[in-house]
């Protein structure tokens, strides 16, 4: 649900670099385990709250 922008402690990359990680790590996981489409909310690292309007979004995707 969250970019995983946060998911790293290597200080030589950005917020962006890690996001762009975290999403293609998570692409060839589903891959791996045949799923045909993976959805992406891309939620700030961090900062996710259990409101409406997420709860909205996953189920917009399921």
């Amino acid at each position: 649900m969250t970019d995983g922008s946060k998911g790293s402690e290597d200080e030589t990359l950005s917020e962006s670099d890690v996001a762009k990680k975290r999403k293609a790590e998570q692409t060839k996981a589903g891959k791996v385990l045949g799923l045909k489409d993976i959805a992406f909310l891309a939620y700030p690292d961090s900062y996710l709250t259990p409101t409406l309007e997420l709860r909205k979004d996953i189920a917009r995707k399921i």
